[in-house]
């Protein structure tokens, strides 16, 4: 299964929820994201038909800094889901800054993203099978619904990465891995598209340490390879690192070609 990714990327709040699947059935898991003010309450950003199953998974920043990786399924008794709302309440107390809360279910097609308050039509970003999605042939956003309806996504097999502004960060729900965006689609979405470290150190094996241009990390969580030249897609690791919170650099375990790729580190300050 593809991982969550929760996380503050590019100076601005981006809430990236994986959409998930197995290798027989269509795409139905989804992160619950917490409702502020009700710590109880979850809303889910994608239309469910039903919600089956729920779980917490620990977040990849709370791993790299020492917590547990777990998974924790709640008890049927334990949840309630409303699709009329697309409320997710539980019982139990959840810090979120550890776990994402995670539905499993089935949900409607076509695909219908559920917005929690206003959008701006002109800054969503829709990337869908490695192209561009267009507005009123791939997408429709309906401001009185507070939905935007992927009308290309009609069988739940589509790879798709729809982005959209909410309150003073972006919101994000992807059926892919960030590795597949070629570097003209990481430019639509307007991700950046150069590293933020640059390669340090005379001698040893030249692709394998980096340091951060600015400011300094307590723990990385992932490493983003970022293409230089358009045509080719980037690749992301969340293994195969040691980060040195001391000298604030990165050591990779396998040479990038820093001909091809630009360095992207992802971690807690």
């Amino acid at each position: 299964m593809k991982r969550v990714v929760c996380s503050i990327l590019f100076a601005i709040v981006v809430v990236m929820t994986g959409v998930y699947a197995d290798e027989t059935h269509a795409p139905q898991t989804l992160n619950a994201e917490p409702i502020a003010g009700k710590p109880h309450q979850y809303h889910l950003g994608m239309k469910f038909r039903s919600v089956n199953k729920v779980y917490l998974r620990t977040l990849l920043p709370a791993v790299s800094l020492g917590q547990e990786r777990e998974t924790i399924v709640l008890p049927e008794s334990g949840w309630r889901y409303d699709n009329s709302s697309d409320i997710l309440e539980i019982d139990r107390d959840v810090d979120t800054a550890v776990y994402a809360v995670i539905a499993d279910g089935k949900y409607s097609t076509p695909i219908s993203i559920v917005l929690r308050g206003k959008t701006v039509p002109d800054k969503i970003r829709l990337v869908v099978d490695g192209r561009i999605g267009k507005a009123g042939k791939d997408f429709t956003y309906d401001a009185a619904k507070g939905t935007i309806e992927l009308t290309t996504c009609v069988t739940g097999d589509e790879h798709f990465m729809i982005q959209y502004p909410v309150g003073n960060g972006v919101s994000s729900i992807s059926s892919m891995n960030a590795a597949e965006l070629t570097r003209e689609l990481r430019a639509h979405l307007e991700w950046p598209v150069e590293g933020n470290a640059h390669e340090v150190g005379v001698g040893g094996i030249s692709g394998t340490r980096f340091a951060l241009n600015e400011g300094r990390l307590r723990s990385v969580w992932m490493v983003d390879f970022i293409p230089k030249e358009n045509g080719y897609c980037g690749k992301n690791i969340l293994t195969g690192f040691t980060w040195n919170k001391d000298t604030n650099e990165l050591t990779l375990s396998t040479p990038v070609d820093t001909s091809r790729y630009s360095i992207y580190i992802f971690g807690e300050e």
